[in-house]
């Protein structure tokens, strides 16, 4: 409904979040395996519908919840979101 369509939008603005129905008419107009944004400094690794959904946080700027500064590596098909201090794998998908 209208009410929770609009919580929905006020939470992710919240998040910093970008409205995800036009990344997704973008990714579904470019046909795209993966979308790759920024800007919001915080890590998203997820696909919906047929396109994989990458923003590799920050590597000096965190607004993660842990603080933890990040980056992405795209490695023979498959996605890592890597802890920049430690190198520990946050996140991974198959591309």
């Amino acid at each position: 409904d209208a009410l929770r369509q609009h919580r929905v939008r006020r939470k992710l603005r919240e998040l910093g979040r970008p409205d995800v129905r036009r990344e997704d008419a973008l990714a579904r107009h470019l046909r795209a395996d993966l979308f790759i944004s920024g800007h919001i400094h915080t890590t998203v690794l997820e696909k919906r519908g047929q396109t994989v959904f990458l923003n590799p946080g920050s590597a000096a700027l965190s607004k993660r919840e842990d603080g933890k500064n990040t980056i992405a590596v795209l490695e023979d098909g498959v996605i890592r979101i890597l802890e920049l201090a430690t190198g520990a794998c946050l996140a991974e998908r198959k591309l």
